[in-house]
């Protein structure tokens, strides 16, 4: 599919003009039972790209199929309904109760805030921004409150936090502007290394060449920067793509996102090994080598690095790869790293996706 650079300077335009139609979300009354109001005002601004959970892309691995039918005209049909449908799922997010599971990271969340420091809270509410401005996440704290018994320290510390969020997200909103800013311009470097040179079209799938590009580009973006604020910019544009039939941006964007999630993981297994014993083994060598590969081609890199196995004279157990410890070192990388980022991030849901994507494949094609 061939489609021209115009779309990066579509998605620019449309992520300043949504910048420039932000308005204050109004005070609303949180009642969760007839003995007790919570009234929380939330003056923050908040787009639509982080206003619901259930807008959040999918990390979708892509296979050569996916790319079949890809047209930027095809079916306008299709694209007002994918419209609507994501229109509809923006309101079904905040109508909807709350899973089992959501209730739990917003209870973890709830508690790990309101014992912290108010000078703790910017940073803390940042990380978890998705979680923290959603309605139903002040909901959860006005039933927590009433809950509490009275006078007890526990509905202290949550009235408390209730008063001090207002504050926190103001806060956070008047220096997210210049963030997001920053962001999509790193986003927009990282898109244009993907269209071809001198023409400045993009040609889905993507070439070996244009992949690398973008991970070189990535890798030149300061991995501070490679935050919440970036992810956000990423997820508006992808939704944007998606409302336009663009679909072929949409393939980049995942794309971007699997670089991402590879760099980012391998950033994290490098850090967790200062300090300790460096010494490798196959199985952590075929996990950094997967890390820096694209998704299409982890079937291969796997099946050769057995392959590579079964021809080499190496007796020794140790040096051997097997399914078990390839298995083994995929999980123990989950438990390292992304168990170790703030619960309900993007963050951590992509990284997390992304390793049991490549722990389903492996499974699949390790002998």
């Amino acid at each position: 599919m061939r489609f021209t650079s115009s779309a990066i300077l579509a998605l620019v335009a449309f992520s300043q003009e949504q910048r420039r139609r932000r308005c204050p979300v109004d005070a609303f009354i949180v009642s969760s039972s007839p003995e007790t109001t919570t009234t929380l005002q939330r003056t923050a601004f908040v787009s639509s790209s982080t206003s619901s959970k259930a807008s959040f892309p999918r990390l979708h691995m892509i296979s050569p199929e996916d790319y079949g039918g890809l047209d930027s005209n095809s079916g306008d049909s299709d694209s007002d309904a994918e419209a609507d449908r994501l229109k509809a799922s923006r309101l079904e997010g905040n109508q909807r109760q709350p899973t089992t599971e959501e209730l739990k990271v917003m209870d973890e969340m709830i508690t790990k805030l309101s014992r912290a420091q108010p000078w703790e809270l910017p940073n803390a509410v940042r990380r978890a921004f998705r979680v923290c401005s959603s309605p139903q996440f002040f909901l959860r704290i006005a039933s927590r409150i009433d809950q509490a018994p009275k006078g007890s320290d526990d509905k202290e510390r949550l009235s408390a936090l209730a008063s001090n969020m207002v504050s926190t997200l103001e806060a956070i909103v008047s220096t997210t502007e210049d963030q997001l800013d920053s962001r999509a311009t790193s986003v927009e470097s990282i898109l244009k290394a993907a269209s071809e040179p001198g023409t400045g079209e993009f040609l889905v799938p993507l070439s070996e060449d244009r992949l690398q590009d973008m991970r070189t580009e990535m890798l030149k973006v300061d991995a501070s920067e490679l935050d919440e604020s970036f992810l956000s910019t990423v997820d508006s544009w992808t939704n944007k793509s998606k409302l336009d039939g663009m679909d072929g941006m949409v393939v980049i964007f995942q794309k971007l996102l699997q670089m991402y999630a590879g760099l980012s993981v391998s950033r994290s297994r490098e850090a967790s090994k200062k300090g300790f014993d460096k010494s490798t083994t196959p199985a952590s060598e075929l996990m950094d080598k997967l890390l820096e590969t694209d998704a299409d081609t982890w079937d291969d890199v796997v099946k050769e690095a057995f392959s590579n196995q079964k021809s080499s004279s190496t007796s020794s157990e140790d040096a051997l790869l097997t399914k078990g410890t390839i298995v083994a070192e995929i999980q123990k990388t989950m438990e390292t790293v992304v168990f170790g980022l703030e619960n309900g991030s993007m963050a951590q849901r992509i990284q997390a996706e992304y390793l049991k994507e490549l722990l389903s494949r492996v499974e699949d094609v390790a002998p």
